[in-house]
């Protein structure tokens, strides 16, 4: 076959997994004894701590991350020194605050590059709640980079438990395969997106990629046959014609 090539890794992109929006916090200014202080002092540790963040969460929401985390990491850290300075008693809703600015730290840093930073963040986080599927999927991607397969496939496992099947998932462990080169290693994770979605067109179409290196010519045929029918205007359906009348595969039956 001579009008594609399956090595074209560097051009295959995962999908995204969509945005994680964060709210606002409240602003209400206490001393140390936990007693409301007038509007108007506005140095409050916490007030700062809150009008901080309260400024990052636009940014953070538009994924502008690197403009975002030096607003969320002094915000953090006003918001903890706040908190502890306060009596026991008094601490539980700063805490949530806390929490809260915790977690969009730990996010914010991870989308910088920050990974390794990001890790306590999100496993506070994770202690919090377990069933944070954001925190979770972060988590595995840091436990992959850092060659941690048992701590990657434990999270994975809670994620799974979570979400149920998740077509996108595993179609994005088969790119991170597939641009690696290792297109064998790919294809069961496109598999499961098809089982998992029989409708999700890219997945026949990278598993046709992967069949055709391996000169598996029916099942690259079949594939490419099955992205057209579920998407018979995709994006790749008239490139995927054209390869389907190339001799090679015209042919196969």
């Amino acid at each position: 076959m001579s009008r594609f090539s399956p090595f074209i890794l560097s051009a295959v992109a995962c999908l995204s997994l969509g945005a994680d929006p964060a709210g606002r916090i409240s602003g209400k200014a206490v001393d140390a004894a936990g007693k409301p202080i007038p509007s108007g002092n506005t140095a409050t540790i916490q007030l700062s701590g809150a009008e901080l963040f309260n400024q990052a969460v636009a940014l953070y929401n538009d994924r502008k991350y690197a403009e975002a985390l030096p607003l969320i990491e002094a915000a953090y850290k006003s918001l903890k020194t706040s908190c502890e300075s306060l009596p026991a008693e008094k601490r539980p809703e700063l805490e949530a605050q806390v929490a809260q600015v915790e977690r969009v730290l730990g996010i914010t840093l991870f989308e910088v590059g920050r990974q390794r930073e990001a890790e306590p963040h999100f496993k506070a986080a994770l202690v919090r709640n377990a069933k944070d599927q954001r925190v979770l999927d972060c988590l595995i991607s840091l436990s992959k980079a850092k060659g941690d397969n048992a701590s990657a496939s434990a999270y994975q496992a809670a994620l799974d438990a979570l979400a149920g099947p998740r077509p996108d998932l595993a179609y994005n462990q088969g790119i991170d395969a597939y641009n690696k080169g290792d297109l064998a290693g790919a294809k069961p994770f496109f598999q499961q997106a098809i089982q998992a979605d029989t409708s999700f067109a890219e997945a026949y179409y990278m598993l046709a990629m992967c069949e055709f290196a391996e000169n598996n010519l029916k099942a690259t045929k079949r594939n490419f046959m099955k992205y057209l029918e579920v998407a018979p205007k995709g994006k790749r359906a008239e490139e995927v014609k054209a390869m389907l009348g190339d001799p090679s595969l015209k042919g196969v039956k």
